[in-house]
């Protein structure tokens, strides 16, 4: 296919400034759909930038999850993507992070500034300025700036020099083989060792968040569910303190990279964040501001099929996954009504369907909780009940 015009006359078969088509493939199936894109290398190439910035533009502006693999060269964005509307967004990321604002030449150099802003350079005209954008694409770029561009001029002949010093001290002293180790050992007990190495050159917060990691791992290892999304989910906590946006949006990302459905998602929120170790104070734990507020971002009290499909995870949890909970189960639900999370409308409605039309647990289970819920249906009842006496003597008192 032919060469594209970046920027300028796109009828103009003698513009100089020019890049291949996206060459773009969609792989796996039904909720894995992918897009991946094989030469977004040579695209990037010859826009004069990374690759990842491209597909992280993707991402962003599809609004799903995006990467780029360094070893094969291949860009991937979650979903199945037409090429028109793909080849679109790309002009729009030209528009703003390749052309020159001034002359709209595809000559500008990007850096990061000490501000963490970024910053252009035009080679053509040379405009310099700040890039006036606020997508979200900015943050990642501060983040993840480009290689700074080679030196030049004295700076670079001196660099030449140093690397020609270098190069004799490296003749003058030879190494000797004992000192080389060409291997590295890959067992659990070489990785301890290793791990217990490093610990003794961090701080003390650093240790014990590598040693929390360590032992996450390590307990994952034994179930076998090292790379579960669980487990990315509970290192992604402990690396650092996360506010509940992040929270959300790294959920949002193991959901759309995973294909996770709804039922999934919410079992993944159970599984990390309510802890039952101790089963009397699990009521409590979802009264956690914390846990209170990622349900809440995934929740809605307008949204009864959402709620009740919670209340039919937190079956699961405490009918199969940890029957010792059952007990508890109407406490849960009252903690969860009581803290705005749960209407009374869902709780009713997830009573009143039939124990054997659930799906996400057996007809046995369902039985179970729903005779456990029984007193929480009751109180509920009564209380619209008394709600109803109150406002008849009202109107009899007047």
């Amino acid at each position: 296919m032919a060469s594209i015009n970046i920027g300028g006359d796109k009828n103009d078969e003698n513009y100089r400034y020019k890049m291949p088509p996206l060459s773009c493939v969609i792989e796996g199936r039904g909720h894995g759909l992918k897009t991946a894109f094989i030469n977004i290398a040579d695209v990037a190439k010859a826009l004069h930038v990374m690759p990842q910035y491209i597909i992280k533009y993707f991402g962003f502006e599809l609004g799903t999850q995006s990467g780029y693999d360094e070893a094969t060269s291949k860009g991937i964005v979650n979903g199945k993507h037409e090429f028109g509307l793909l080849q679109n967004l790309l002009e729009k990321f030209i528009d703003v992070f390749v052309l020159c604002p001034k002359c709209k030449l595809p000559e500008i150099n990007l850096s990061v500034s000490s501000k963490e802003t970024i910053r252009y350079l035009c080679a053509s005209c040379g405009a310099k300025a700040d890039l006036k954008t606020s997508h979200k694409l900015t943050s990642y770029i501060v983040n993840h700036p480009p290689p700074k561009k080679a030196a030049s001029g004295a700076h670079k002949n001196a660099e030449k020099e140093k690397a020609k010093q270098d190069e004799k001290v490296r003749h003058v002293t030879p190494i000797e083989k004992k000192d080389v180790e060409w291997k590295s050992e890959a067992s659990l007990d070489a990785q301890r060792a290793r791990l217990k190495r490093d610990l003794g050159e961090l701080t003390p917060e650093e240790a014990e968040k590598r040693g929390k990691i360590e032992a996450i791992i390590q307990a994952a290892k034994e179930l076998g569910a090292e790379k579960s999304s669980s487990t990315l989910l509970n290192v992604f906590l402990v690396q650092s303190e996360r506010s509940v946006d992040e929270i959300y949006h790294e959920i949002r990302r193991l959901q759309l990279s995973r294909s996770l459905d709804d039922a999934q998602k919410l079992k993944l929120i159970l599984e990390v964040f309510i802890d039952v170790t101790e089963p009397k104070k699990v009521p409590q734990q979802f009264e956690n501001a914390r846990t209170r507020a990622i349900l809440t971002k995934f929740i809605s009290p307008t949204d009864r099929s959402i709620s009740v499909l919670l209340i039919n995870c937190i079956e699961d949890f405490v009918g199969v996954i940890h029957p010792k909970l059952l007990p508890l189960f109407p406490l849960i639900l009252k903690s969860l009504y009581e803290n705005d999370i749960l209407t009374e409308e869902a709780i009713v409605a997830w009573y009143q369907s039939s124990a054997e039309a659930s799906w996400v647990v057996s007809p046995d289970v369902a039985r179970q909780t729903r005779a456990k819920a029984q007193p929480l249906i009751d109180w509920l009842q009564d209380d619209d009940e008394d709600g109803d006496d109150e406002d008849g003597d009202d109107e009899d008192a007047e």
